[in-house]
């Protein structure tokens, strides 16, 4: 539930593989694809790496998970629920070598209106928004809301000083990978570098097993290993910290 966790689950490691299942969107042809351009350096230095994934709210739940919301039990709300899967996504996808240097963030409980949608005694944030900046230049700017007012808006990009790269995490029937990069006569404009079909794929998880007994098999790093999974946590820690203190916290 968070980085001293995180850091006495490696130090108890010793030779065994240990992976994260928050790497489930990393296994998408749609991610290698990404992965695959952005390690060829086309965007030049990173600025900005960008998540928004609010969506307004539906009916309300009959019986709502008690662990969900609940710090004690789950660590956070929404940011530890879905953060782990966003950034894990896009900070996989830049082989997780930034370094992070401050966190500025705001979290919110679940609105009175919506207070059935929570079960009782839940402490943990429905909305999160955040600004994170890396010792490598660039930012992360984040927003995650849930059993909010806010109209959907679900998207995920990197942007370089020399194009954007817009995602598609989620399994969809047509999704894309779209590189927005300057043109000399219109400005910018705009190519796909993948798409194809991904909803028909059984779940998110069959990459994430598969991964694990491959890495078991040929000794090698999964996907998500648990130095990986430090940054996120190293992350939520000062995200959680920030918000409780309502100041910018560095890192150590």
């Amino acid at each position: 539930m968070n980085a001293a966790e995180v850091r006495t689950m490696i130090a108890a490691q010793g030779n065994l593989v240990g992976a994260v299942c928050s790497s489930r969107y990393q296994h998408f042809a749609s991610a290698r694809a990404a992965r695959d351009f952005l390690r060829t350096g086309a965007l030049g230095p990173l600025r900005t790496i960008t998540c928004r994934g609010v969506n307004p709210a539906g009916p309300p739940f009959k019986n709502p998970p008690a662990w969900r919301l609940r710090k004690d039990l789950n660590g956070g709300g929404i940011f530890v629920n879905w953060g782990c899967y966003d950034l894990d996504y896009l900070l996989g996808l830049l082989d997780f070598k930034l370094t992070p240097q401050s966190a500025l963030a705001r979290t919110w409980t679940v609105a009175p209106q919506y207070a059935s949608y929570a079960a009782p005694g839940s402490d943990g944030e429905t909305h999160v928004t955040a600004l994170v900046t890396f010792a490598e230049g660039c930012v992360l700017v984040y927003e995650r809301a849930e059993f909010s007012t806010l109209p959907p808006d679900n998207r995920w990009q990197i942007t370089g000083e020399r194009g954007t790269l817009t995602l598609q995490m989620l399994k969809a029937k047509s999704a894309n990978v779209v590189l927005t990069e300057p043109d000399a006569e219109k400005g910018t404009r705009t190519r796909v570098i993948w798409e194809g079909d991904e909803s028909a794929l059984t779940s998110e998880h069959d990459g994430v097993a598969a991964d694990f007994v491959e890495a078991i098999l040929q000794k090698r790093k999964p996907q998500t290993s648990l130095q990986d999974a430090l940054l996120f946590a190293r992350l939520a820690d000062a995200i959680y910290a920030s918000s409780a203190s309502g100041k910018a916290v560095s890192f150590d």
